[in-house]
């Protein structure tokens, strides 16, 4: 598993609209899943059923901004398995 922070490619700054949230033009997004790596894309999966993947998020390689390899703890449920102040999620 894996924490990706990634610039979203739709994402359009408005110079005039004055909410804090668009003052900065990186508009980072964080995800966390597995991933798997194409020629262009980066893929996040979110769920692995017994019918495949799904929930995957397609990002632009060159859009990608960090990537973190997350440790799983197997039945500890005092941790979790991403850091406790993910970006984004203040």
């Amino acid at each position: 598993m894996e924490l990706v922070e990634w610039r979203d490619a739709n994402f359009e700054f408005d110079p005039n609209l004055n909410s804090d949230w668009e003052a900065d033009a990186d508009y980072i997004n964080a995800t966390i899943g597995w991933t798997k790596e194409t020629e262009l894309w980066l893929l996040v999966v979110s769920e692995i059923t017994p019918g495949g993947e799904r929930s995957v998020t397609r990002i632009p390689k060159d859009n990608v901004v960090s990537r973190k390899r997350l440790e799983i703890i197997e039945n500890d449920t005092k941790r979790r398995p991403y850091p406790s102040n993910p970006p984004g999620l203040n």
